[in-house]
């Protein structure tokens, strides 16, 4: 049976959080590899230039950092 709890002092990491600081990561490492270049990010990643864009805003991050 699984506990319903965490210890005291664990904080809990929800699978979203999870997925946010991965998607945030393969992000991040698709722009720097392409120098900011969205377009090519994009490509590398298999999605539209602009669904890039939209994830970014989505993950809170600065498009202004990468261009």
């Amino acid at each position: 049976m699984l506990e319903a709890s965490t210890p005291e002092g664990d904080a809990a990491v929800t699978l979203y959080d999870r997925l946010h600081d991965a998607k945030r990561a393969i992000v991040i490492d698709a722009l720097r590899q392409t120098g900011g270049n969205f377009t090519r990010a994009g490509e590398s990643l298999g999605i539209h230039a602009n669904h890039l864009h939209r994830l970014v805003r989505t993950l809170s991050m600065d498009a202004k950092q990468w261009g």
